[in-house]
């Protein structure tokens, strides 16, 4: 099933909080991602490795579902990343409980000051963890930091589209509580897809090496001129030369050994 919103859709609301929504398997997944949050942690655990899973199929170029598929799979992603957040936020974990046992009050501002970092800079290793499934990708917070400042405004672009969606959760609480379950799993599915959408095209993490001319026109033209500028510099380092042509920013690519071909961003 391909899905008509995919992570080289241009960002916006209306496309991220569709997302989740725009498949009858997808809004199943999406009620089977709620039933698991019955099960304290192991339920939460879950849902994040189903996301891991749903990105990892995307960059690799297979639909995002069914994921919900080899239980202990995503366990272990869920906890990985997770573990990543823990080391994150230990840093202002510990200042604060410093400040707390030293009644230091003003030690709370930096404590406060690390744990905001430290939540910023998390989706900085989950797209790349998503693309090999490599743990190393998740345990450097310094190259997550790296790679935030990396995403630009389309990153916060994306932190706004994540906050929309919290608020808008909350309204699951009418439905007697238990829809609050169903919307969680829809925000942090919206929250996912926008960070993903945003370091895949960042970072190009969907195309395999060489393969950089083989976009579509259209494809083409609805990458962000950030996207371009990026796929420029990962073509010459696997080895293309780049021309300027009719296209929005380029449209032929050559191999630097062989010359010119004939073989065009399309092709």
């Amino acid at each position: 099933m391909k899905p008509s919103i995919h992570l080289h859709t241009p960002l916006a609301w209306g496309q991220a909080a569709h997302f989740p929504l725009q498949h009858p398997l997808a809004r199943r997944e999406v009620l089977i991602g709620a039933l698991w949050l019955l099960v304290p942690g192991i339920g939460w655990l879950l849902n994040m490795g189903h996301r891991i899973m749903m990105v990892h199929q995307m960059q690799h170029g297979q639909p995002a579902w069914p994921a919900w598929r080899d239980y202990p799979m995503l366990l272990r992603h869920g906890f990985l990343t997770f573990l990543g957040m823990v080391e994150y936020h230990l840093p202002a974990t510990l200042l604060g409980y410093a400040a707390y046992h030293t009644q230091i009050d003003w030690l709370y501002l930096p404590a406060a000051g690390l744990w905001v970092l430290a939540t910023l800079a998390v989706p900085g290793y989950m797209s790349h963890y998503c693309r090999e499934l490599d743990p190393r990708e998740i345990f450097d917070p310094w190259r997550a930091l790296r790679r935030v400042r990396e995403g630009g405004r389309a990153y916060w672009r994306a932190w706004g589209i994540a906050l929309r969606a919290l608020l808008l959760s909350f309204l699951g609480l009418l439905g007697l509580g238990i829809g609050f379950l169903w919307t969680s799993v829809w925000f942090w599915q919206v929250a996912g897809f926008s960070f993903a959408t945003v370091f895949t095209q960042r970072f190009a993490l969907d195309r395999e090496p060489g393969a950089v001319g083989l976009l579509s026109p259209e494809d083409w033209q609805a990458l962000p001129p950030e996207m371009t500028g990026k796929l420029v510099v990962v073509a010459e380092a696997e080895g293309w030369n780049v021309a300027k042509g009719t296209w929005e920013r380029w449209n032929l690519v050559t191999r630097r050994s062989g010359g010119s071909s004939n073989r065009g961003v399309g092709s």
